[in-house]
């Protein structure tokens, strides 16, 4: 079951391998938060956000559970100590330095046979064997020469024992309980990809394949039962859609049995 972390009011998932699960397996898209900035781009990276419905869906469903290190997230307080960090650190920079040293020597691997006949047309005495040109020209590495951007792949300061159950809220009201029926509809009964509609003046986006592969079919907008859609908005939201070639739907639950329905518009313009 995949770990969903609640921290300030947000729904985080922190390892790689959960989120290619939640992408791959449960067309579950939410947004990454995490970015590092180098001279050139910036770079999407951990943690990973659900939206509240997400969170919700996964919590019913038994594919997520949410949890909580009130311990190691108090206000004001770090993470890890000092003496932690420059720990990790160092090691990390071992590390690079370790991998940035073999493909040096696959470079050197590729070149030596020129270094080497390079030295015997200067004539200078003996000339060493190839293993020990490499490990030479790799002896007088002692530093990076660059710096790297490291991305964690998980959470690096919060281990298992850390986490305690954390009771996630149900959908409360006829809105979010509305929101929640319609992104079970149509991600389980209809297998869309669903992310969120506010750029289009609604509550979802519909995809009929991987939004990084398909456009979106559907907006949906969940009306409230004490705020009906006006004619003029509507209208307004019609337009919208058929300027960007999507079809309106309008979400309601029935009055009578509370069962989900759709009012599908399309205003000749």
């Amino acid at each position: 079951m995949i770990d969903i972390v609640v921290s300030n009011g947000g729904s985080f998932v922190w390892s790689s391998d959960d989120w290619y699960k939640l992408r791959m397996d449960h067309r579950i898209i939410g947004s990454f938060e995490g970015a590092v900035a180098d001279n050139e781009s910036i770079h999407i990276r951990l943690p990973f956000r659900l939206t509240p419905v997400e969170t919700q869906f996964l919590v019913k469903h038994k594919i997520g559970r949410t949890v909580e290190a009130p311990q190691k997230m108090r206000a004001c307080q770090p993470l890890v100590s000092y003496e932690v960090y420059r720990s990790l650190r160092k090691e990390r920079i071992s590390n690079q330095m370790e991998a940035y040293k073999m493909r040096k020597r696959e470079s050197l691997e590729s070149m030596v046979d020129k270094i080497i006949e390079g030295k015997r047309k200067k004539g200078r005495g003996i000339i060493p064997d190839r293993d020990a040109i490499i490990q030479n020209e790799l002896a007088k590495i002692i530093s990076l020469p660059f710096e790297l951007i490291q991305q964690d792949y998980k959470e690096p300061w919060l281990k298992k024992d850390d986490y305690v159950p954390f009771d996630y809220a149900p959908p409360s009201t006829y809105l979010e309980k509305l929101k929640f029926l319609v992104f079970e509809d149509f991600h389980t009964n209809r297998k869309y990809f669903l992310t969120s509609g506010i750029k289009f003046g609604g509550h979802f986006l519909a995809y009929p394949g991987d939004p990084s592969k398909y456009h979106a079919e559907y907006i949906i907008f969940c009306e409230e039962r004490d705020r009906k859609v006006t004619e003029l908005f509507q209208k307004a939201l019609d337009r919208l859609a058929h300027g960007v070639k999507k079809t309106l739907l309008i979400a309601s639950l029935s009055e009578e049995r509370n069962q989900l329905k759709y009012r599908k518009t399309r205003t000749n313009f």
